[in-house]
């Protein structure tokens, strides 16, 4: 069986990170493409992690992964509520509140769904923290009845990059 397969592939300087992601939306959304795939420069990865993902069919899925900074901690979250519940270990695909974008597939329909600003930040309500536009991005399109997965297999076999590779079985602990 063959596919077509339409891709879009763009590399802009970092100058604010939001308004760069909010243009990469809108040059994907002119186009043909089905899809984006959100790959951060420091990450580490297998060569058949997109059709991975795409195998899952999910609006959006991605890998979890490691911070690089201590404390080392999974980027996919179980609640809303609570952001230090974190998957740290599972099996299959799992649906979670939200994940970092480092390695994420999303299907183009949800940015054609939800209303800008489809990345943006928030304080947590004593102002203590800040939620990044990934989780940003995740809650908002919950809210439009999208729900965000992670692949756990995948997961195993991604690091990020940082002073070392940091994965989610060598570094994370709950």
């Amino acid at each position: 069986m063959v596919s077509t397969f339409c891709s879009y592939f763009s590399i802009k300087p970092l100058k604010l990170l939001i308004l760069s992601t909010e243009q990469l939306v809108d040059e994907v959304l002119d186009t043909k493409a089905t899809h984006l795939f959100w790959v951060d420069s420091d990450m580490k990865f297998p060569p058949d992690a997109l059709f991975t993902l795409l195998s899952h069919k999910k609006d959006i899925v991605g890998a979890n992964y490691s911070t690089r900074v201590k404390p080392h901690r999974p980027v996919a979250f179980k609640s809303e509520t609570n952001l230090d519940k974190r998957v740290f270990t599972g099996n299959g695909v799992e649906e979670v509140f939200a994940l970092g974008s480092g390695l994420l597939l999303v299907n183009k329909c949800v940015y054609e769904n939800i209303s800008r600003p489809h990345y943006s930040v928030e304080w947590n309500d004593d102002y203590t923290n800040l939620m990044g536009e990934d989780i940003y991005f995740c809650k908002k399109a919950a809210t439009h009845g999208y729900v965000s997965h992670v692949d756990n297999a995948l997961s195993d076999r991604v690091a990020h990059i940082g002073t070392k590779e940091y994965t989610i079985k060598g570094d994370c602990y709950d």
